[in-house]
């Protein structure tokens, strides 16, 4: 018999410890209801679980975000509402004051009222507030987008709404201009003194004229010279209508259209430029980042024009007899990434791409394909009127274009440039942006560009971007420019020659030139700032990204086509009646997308909802502990402990008889 090692009582207490230690663990459970508590217990459980865990926080999170959104929308709405009371008791104004058994005093009168309806609405427009955010004052507008272009665009050459007193005159050589004459009181400019007052806007009308306008023109010429050479020789003017409107995130827009019934005569171009987003110096000039913004949105904005001039059918719509078709009309992606292509899609002030798609150097390509596949930055969105599939991803789907008409390769400049000049030449000569696509790319319909082009593109925007660098990414003054986008030298050219006299410029075409009526949808603005303005995101998602963009365009009496309007006199009478039901469309427009985005976020609470349950469920299972079956583990672990104790007590007796071999 052995005295130095008791075996039987060290394997015993060994035993007993393993089942205590057992039960510890099946009492830690039991306590907490889970079966994983910490790493040891399931390692791959635990990261899996906590993942999902993170995964339902921010579901649950992302519903109650949406809920907020449905708030700030129906606060919105609600505000829109009472304006369109307000439009329609102005209406009903109006017409009560069209009836010539008004006397002059009684026009006053209703004028009076009318005064104070159009104040109300500027108040409700600049007051409306959530959470401190204003509302309809412009903050959240799509940038680029006046609030009444999409229903409207450019027709007779204005806005819908607004009236114009024009007057006919006959040039020298008579051939026959229509003017329009507008008294605009903006000649208070900010410098950085302060304000001071410049004359008539004198050194900037000089620049734009002089320089700006005519250097962006030859620009787009050379760089598209199959398209648009043709023009080089030819006297367009175009009018400048300089204004000031601070709720607004437009710098500077082209308008074309016609003015009374379509013929050659009264083609008719202006150039408006928002003197609110400018900044002077003392002497009146442009300062430097002023310049660099007005630059490169009058590089968009005269892409437009020549597009106008030369692509009428597809900018338009209208084809043959001026018949209207919506299926000859170019995508939105494709009539504002043209314009982004030319002016550039990076640039600080315009930033589509870096700021606004999130797409820079270090995203790679699976990424930049989940982006442009994500949601409204979809090229499909764009028509829908998501800002960002226009401006940013119509850019990148343009230059891709571009560079697959252009040889493909490395991403260079005189590639692109090229082959979007091949496809706008062979749609000069009659074809449709889907037969130029189809000869110059591997895609053979439009639609099938637009569905595989986040996947398809993902290298080459990668390859874009990095070649951009810092630079605004246009293809007028170089992917890599970053300022200084036109030459600061005196051009005299007569193709969009900038009258500054006249805010409007009709021209006068030869007597069989084909005459469209209705004008270009969009291309309002390009190089707006993004930062604060534009987009109110709603996190949607429980992961980055995944955001639902509201806009909400400006309410205000000037946005809507009803500032200063005027009932003292039959005529005047009756064009308010015209022009507060313009408004009333305006705001119904504005009204029906506020219901759709607050119908989306419905759905997308319920998804969100179902997601969260779902997850918990999956999350449940890994987790969750089944107390039956630990309860069985953790009885039977009780009943070792208790047969542990006996033997151990039994075993360490055992050696208590070799005593009495020592006797």
């Amino acid at each position: 018999m052995r005295i130095a090692h008791n075996i039987s009582a060290s394997n015993t207490g060994r035993q007993l410890g393993l089942v205590q230690r057992r039960a510890k663990e099946s009492s830690f459970k039991l306590a907490s209801g889970y079966r994983v508590n910490k790493a040891a217990d399931d390692a791959a459980g635990l990261s899996i679980s906590e993942e999902m865990r993170g995964q339902i926080r921010g579901l649950d999170r992302a519903s109650l975000n949406s809920m907020d959104g449905i708030s700030l929308i129906q606060t919105a709405e609600g505000a829109m509402g009472e304006i369109h009371s307000i439009l329609q008791r102005m209406g009903e104004l109006s017409v009560q004051a069209a009836n010539d058994t008004n006397t002059e005093d009684d026009r006053q009168k209703i004028q009076e009222e009318v005064d104070f309806l159009t104040a109300e609405i500027d108040r409700i427009a600049g007051e409306t507030e959530f959470n401190t955010l204003k509302l309809l004052d412009g903050t959240f507008s799509d940038p680029g987008i006046s609030s009444n272009s999409v229903s409207v665009f450019a027709l007779n050459g204005t806005q819908k709404g607004q009236r114009f007193t024009l007057q006919e005159l006959n040039s020298q050589n008579g051939m026959k201009f229509i003017y329009e004459d507008v008294t605009h009181s903006v000649n208070t400019v900010q410098t950085p003194a302060g304000s001071a007052t410049i004359s008539g806007y004198g050194p900037l009308k000089s620049t734009l004229k002089n320089q700006i306008v005519p250097q962006a023109v030859q620009g787009i010429v050379n760089r598209y010279s199959s398209t648009f050479g043709y023009l080089r020789n030819s006297s367009i003017g175009i009018g400048l209508d300089l204004y000031s409107d601070s709720s607004s995130n437009v710098l500077a827009s082209v308008t074309m259209g016609v003015s009374g019934p379509m013929n050659a005569l009264n083609v008719r171009y202006k150039l408006s430029v928002n003197m609110a987003s400018l900044q002077f110096d003392n002497a009146g000039n442009l300062t430097a980042a002023s310049r660099d913004e007005l630059e490169v949105t009058i590089i968009h904005e005269m892409t437009h024009a020549m597009m106008d001039e030369t692509l009428t059918n597809g900018m338009t719509g209208h084809v043959g007899n001026g018949q209207f078709q919506p299926g000859a009309r170019f995508p939105m992606w494709f009539t504002e990434g043209m314009a982004q292509a030319s002016a550039g899609g990076c640039f600080n002030g315009n930033d589509w791409v870096n700021g606004g798609l999130g797409i820079t150097a270090s995203t790679s390509t699976s990424a930049i394909a989940n982006i442009l596949n994500s949601g409204s930055n979809r090229l499909a969105a764009a028509d829908g009127g998501s800002g960002i599939a226009q401006y940013g991803t119509g850019y990148l789907a343009c230059m891709y274009l571009g560079y697959l008409a252009g040889g493909g390769g490395s991403v260079q400049v005189s590639k692109m440039a090229s082959g979007l000049d091949k496809i706008m030449n062979e749609i000069k000569g009659g074809a449709s942006l889907e037969d130029a696509v189809k000869k110059y790319t591997k895609y053979q319909t439009l639609s099938n560009f637009e569905n595989n082009f986040a996947n398809d593109a993902a290298g080459f925007v990668h390859d874009l971007v990095t070649a951009v660098g810092n630079g605004a990414g246009g293809l007028v003054s170089g992917l890599t420019t970053s300022q200084g986008f036109l030459p600061d030298r005196n051009l005299n050219i007569s193709l969009f020659e900038l009258n500054t006299t006249r805010t409007e410029v009709s021209n006068a075409y030869p007597a069989d030139y084909p005459i469209l009526a209705g004008g270009t949808r969009g291309g309002k603005g390009a190089a707006g700032p993004r930062g604060g303005a534009g987009t109110l995101n709603i996190q949607i998602g429980a992961n980055a990204n995944q955001l639902m963009g509201i806009y909400i365009d400006s309410m205000s009496s000037g946005m809507i086509g009803v500032s200063g309007i005027n009932v003292t006199s039959f005529e005047d009478a009756q064009n308010a009646i015209e022009s507060v039901h313009m408004a009333v469309e305006i705001v119904s427009h504005q009204r029906a997308k506020l219901g759709a985005y607050q119908n989306r976020l419905n759905y997308a609470i319920s998804n969100l909802d179902n997601s969260s349950e779902n997850l918990q469920a999956a999350e449940s299972q890994i987790r969750d502990l089944d107390m039956a079956e630990e309860m069985v583990d953790y009885s039977a672990s009780q009943i070792l402990i208790q047969a542990g104790q006996s033997m151990l007590a039994q075993a360490n007796q055992n050696s208590n008889g070799i005593l009495s071999l020592l006797r």
